[in-house]
């Protein structure tokens, strides 16, 4: 089967937080042991969502003046969230696969910290976790302009990226749960997540003793390639593609969890789509999507796990982390960059947090953690 023939159902489940807002509970636990994902309800209230918008402009801001100012010696260009002419990719922070960002000090920035600090998604990871004592990853920004509204294909986000992000060879049992908290509303119109309900049961042996030799040969090969990583494609031809892929309808505040095992990648709407799911919206969403001013998706990607599967030598690391602006991947314990560097590009993405840093307020400086924000860095032993 090629990349571009899978079809992805869309899906509103039946939410894990729906008999009280924002709750972990058994209905949740049975979808992630079932389905491998599952839509907790309401985890942030709109009002919280139109905030963390505006401090993900605040930062896409800060972080376009930092990149023209140290790649170009421009100080003069730079997106404005009120100006779309400025929104082109010379400006834009450099994203990877899925519109995500994780460079100039994303995962520092105020926007992820007011997100991940929020007490109602760190209560679903405690439940899932049964321990209070978390700590959390240091994960990027996901940002999608509307692209179909201002008429610009280019902002059209990469789709049929399926992968897995959890190594066969070396995690080969349950190990993370990942979480996406979205800001904006999406259904079929607006893009989202797609994941392959089911495809955390044939894990591990489907990647490391696949029946089709070429699949198995390829696989074998990758893994050989990304050695320690916990990131592996899934061949656009594999049969795991063929039934039960998933988009999930989320509202503005949800948060969407899947088990790191499962086969998942970011979804664009076809290109013919029409708007007449937009009807469905709430209006608390459709005053989300306004506040937006330009964007079709964003969401902040966050994970916890218990703190006591942190040593202590990746605690300190985190706390040198979080004073470098460093944005990591969504692994909490261990020390891994979301979006892999060269020398050259990473002295550059040093140059432009500290630009960010002496120039904005868009990066939460580790002066002003909270004690809260500071045991989700370290654990609740954080002295």
């Amino acid at each position: 089967m090629e990349a571009d023939k899978w079809h992805a159902r869309n899906v509103r489940l039946q939410r894990g937080g729906e008999e009280k807002a924002g709750a972990f509970n058994e209905t949740t636990r049975s979808q992630l042991a079932s389905q491998g994902f599952a839509v907790i309800s309401a985890v942030l209230r709109q009002d919280e969502c139109a905030k963390a918008v505006d401090l993900a402009w605040d930062f896409v801001e800060a972080a376009s003046k930092a990149k023209n100012r140290v790649l170009k010696g421009d100080y003069s260009n730079h997106v404005d969230r009120a100006d779309p002419d400025t929104w082109h990719n010379g400006n834009w922070p450099r994203c990877v696969e899925g519109g995500i960002i994780p460079f100039c000090g994303a995962g520092q920035s105020r926007c992820a910290w007011y997100v991940r600090s929020h007490h109602k998604i760190r209560e679903v990871f405690a439940g899932l976790w049964q321990t209070e004592d978390l700590v959390v990853s240091f994960d990027g920004l996901l940002l999608w302009r509307d692209w179909r509204t201002l008429n610009r294909m280019e902002y059209r986000t990469e789709e049929g990226w399926f992968h897995i992000d959890q190594n066969p060879r070396k995690k080969q049992d349950f190990c993370c749960v990942q979480g996406l908290v979205n800001l904006l509303p999406n259904s079929g119109y607006i893009e989202g997540n797609v994941l392959v309900a089911g495809s955390h049961l044939s894990f591990p042996h489907h990647f490391l003793q696949h029946t089709d030799e070429d699949l198995r040969t390829f696989y074998l090969s990758r893994l050989d390639q990304v050695q320690d990583e916990d990131w592996l494609e899934v061949h656009p031809k594999d049969s795991l593609l063929h039934n039960n892929v998933i988009c999930c309808h989320l509202d503005a505040g949800d948060l969407l969890l899947w088990d790191s095992r499962v086969v998942h990648c970011s979804y664009p709407s076809a290109i013919g789509a029409t708007r007449e799911e937009q009807a469905e919206l709430s209006s608390g969403d459709r005053m989300v999507l306004e506040h937006a001013k330009g964007l079709t998706r964003a969401a902040v990607m966050v994970c916890y796990v218990p703190a006591e599967r942190v040593d202590a030598r990746i605690k300190e690391e985190r706390v040198e982390a979080v004073g470098r602006g460093a944005t990591l991947s969504h692994w909490p314990d261990k020390l891994q960059a979301l979006g892999a560097e060269q020398q050259a590009d990473a002295e550059k993405e040093r140059e432009m947090i500290e630009d960010m840093m002496q120039t904005s307020s868009a990066l939460l400086p580790a002066s002003e953690l909270s004690d809260e924000q500071w045991k989700l860095v370290y654990g609740r032993d954080c002295q």
